[in-house]
C-alpha cells in the first residue's frame, strides 16, 4: 500500500516517474469510530492504524464538555457575523441556557449552523431565545412514543438519550448495546413484512443476503427461512 510507504519513510514518486520524493508532512486523521475495534473486525487496516496512531487525541462529544459552548458561540456569532454583515453581539441570558441544555447529537458543526441561523435571522444585535430552532427552545417536549406522529430523529433522539439515562456508569458497551437493539428490531420487523423471506427483507434493507444472514445468527433470529 502506497500510503503506507509515504507515512513511513515518507516519501513517494509521482505517477510515471522514477524520481523519489521527500516530504517533511504530518497527517491529521480523525474519525468517529473506534478503530481498535474496527481492526478486530477487520473493517480497518491494522498496519495503516499502527501509522497513523502516533498521538492520539480524544474529543468527547459537545454535549460532555458543555462548558465550551458559551465560548463557541462567541466565535461562531463573530464569524457570521461578519461573513453575513451581520454584528449580533449579545446572548439573552435564556438563549444561552437553552444551549448549553441542548444535546447537541450533531456536536459542533450543529451548533454552527443553529448560531449561522440566528444572526441570519436576526433582527438586532442580540442572539435571542425565539431565534433558536423549536427543540432548543423545549417546544417538542412531548414525547414522540406517544402515536406516531414523532418524526424519525426526535425517535432516534429519546432512543438515544434514554439508553444514556439507564446506563450504568461503568458502562463501556453503550454504543453497541444501543446500536444492536435497535438493529435486532428491524431486521425483525422488516422480515415480518416480507413474510419471513430473507431475500426480500435484505433487499428492502439495501444488505446483500449473507450479511442478513450473519445479522439474524447475531441476533438470535435464525429460525430458517420460510
Amino acid at each position: 500500500m502506497k500510503l503506507l510507504r509515504v507515512l513511513q519513510e515518507r516519501e513517494f514518486e509521482r505517477v510515471g516517474d522514477t524520481e523519489t520524493i521527500r516530504v517533511d508532512t504530518r497527517v491529521i486523521a480523525a474519525s468517529n469510530r473506534e478503530l481498535l475495534d474496527e481492526v478486530a473486525k477487520e473493517n480497518f487496516r491494522e498496519d495503516l492504524y499502527y501509522r497513523l496512531n502516533v498521538v492520539p487525541i480524544h474529543l468527547p462529544p459537545l454535549r460532555s464538555r458543555r462548558e465550551d459552548i458559551p465560548q463557541l458561540v462567541s466565535h461562531f456569532l463573530e464569524i457570521y457575523g461578519e461573513a453575513n454583515d451581520r454584528f449580533v453581539v449579545h446572548i439573552e441570558k435564556g438563549a444561552l441556557d437553552a444551549l448549553v441544555r441542548y444535546h447537541w447529537p450533531g456536536n459542533v458543526r450543529e451548533l454552527q449552523n443553529v448560531i449561522e441561523r440566528c444572526v441570519v435571522l436576526a433582527t438586532g444585535d442580540e442572539l435571542t431565545l425565539d431565534l433558536l430552532p423549536p427543540a432548543m427552545r423545549g417546544e417538542s417536549a412531548a414525547s414522540p412514543t406517544v402515536g406516531r406522529g414523532g418524526d424519525l430523529d426526535s425517535l432516534a433522539r429519546q432512543l438515544v438519550e434514554e439508553g444514556l439515562a439507564t446506563a450504568a456508569p461503568a458502562d463501556d458497551a453503550i454504543f453497541e448495546r444501543i446500536v444492536s437493539r435497535v438493529e435486532r428490531e428491524l431486521i425483525s420487523q422488516m422480515l415480518a413484512a416480507t413474510g419471513g423471506v430473507q431475500l426480500k427483507a435484505a433487499a428492502r434493507l439495501g444488505i446483500n443476503r449473507n450479511t442478513l444472514r450473519k445479522k439474524l445468527v447475531e441476533h438470535g433470529l435464525d429460525a430458517g427461512e420460510e
